[in-house]
């Protein structure tokens, strides 16, 4: 791997790439999601929400992802996963609330409120889910 160099302005000194990368034992994966021996990137997905038509901006191991009603998405993996003891990181482009409830071999549904707990459509949706495929 070339050396790719970031300065730290905290410290003032170097820091290279290389070793960022190996910080943790953690490995990066070509699509640049962090994973380690126990957690593995599954798959994640960046779409949009507008009018209540959810597209895709980009993905790794996702098959779709459609809006059951507002606020309340389901994202379906390209390939099943080995359990349903997953990890997620959600986020949205609005202040609010999220959470995933039904999670399957095949899928996980995220849901998505404003601050008061309403269930709301965001513009963008960000999930990364760490596991084992």
């Amino acid at each position: 791997m070339a050396s790719t160099t970031f300065q730290d302005y905290n410290q003032n000194t170097p820091i290279v790439a290389a070793w960022l990368n190996d910080i943790n034992t953690g490995v990066y994966s070509p699509g640049g999601v962090p994973r380690t021996a126990s957690m593995i990137p599954a798959a994640w997905v960046r779409f949009s929400v507008s009018g209540g038509v959810v597209t895709i901006q980009q993905s790794v191991n996702i098959a779709s992802v459609t809006r059951s009603s507002a606020g309340v998405f389901v994202v379906t993996y390209g390939s099943t996963l080995t359990n349903t003891t997953n990890c997620y990181h959600i986020t949205t482009n609005i202040a609010g609330f999220t959470s995933y409830s039904v999670e399957e071999v095949n899928s996980v549904t995220i849901n998505v409120a404003d601050t008061s707990n309403v269930a709301t459509d965001p513009g963008s949706c960000c999930v990364v889910v760490l596991g084992a495929n």
